[in-house]
């Protein structure tokens, strides 16, 4: 993750208006959440900034984090940047990273747990 990710993830968690449809999360589960997250990932500091989208630019900063973790794969439910695998550009210049909803990242799963492929 990055300053910018946690910030947002910490932003999210206690938006009052989001926060009404979770009333069984409390504030002090909340902050628990995110001091485990703090505990297991690892923090980039300075992300380049490489990428740049006009279309929604407040997601520049995950494409940007994960091409500076050199990640293969990026999870997410945002119509945005999903259609960025339709984007014969992004595509070309990135063909490293590949971004799938969390089903269809569920699918290219192995069914075996144990399976080591």
């Amino acid at each position: 993750m990055s300053p910018e990710t946690l910030a947002e993830l910490h932003d999210v968690l206690f938006r009052p208006e989001l926060r009404k449809g979770f009333l069984r999360i409390s504030d002090e589960e909340a902050n628990d959440f995110l001091t485990s997250i703090d505990n297991l990932v690892v923090v980039i500091e300075d992300v380049p900034d490489r990428f740049h989208y006009s279309r929604d630019p407040k997601d520049e900063k995950y494409i940007n984090l994960a091409l500076a973790a050199n990640a293969k794969l990026l999870v997410s439910r945002d119509n945005d940047l999903l259609d960025l695998m339709d984007d014969e550009t992004f595509r070309t210049t990135y063909p490293e990273l590949t971004i799938f909803d969390p089903v269809a990242f569920l699918q290219t799963l192995p069914n075996d747990p144990t399976s080591t492929n």
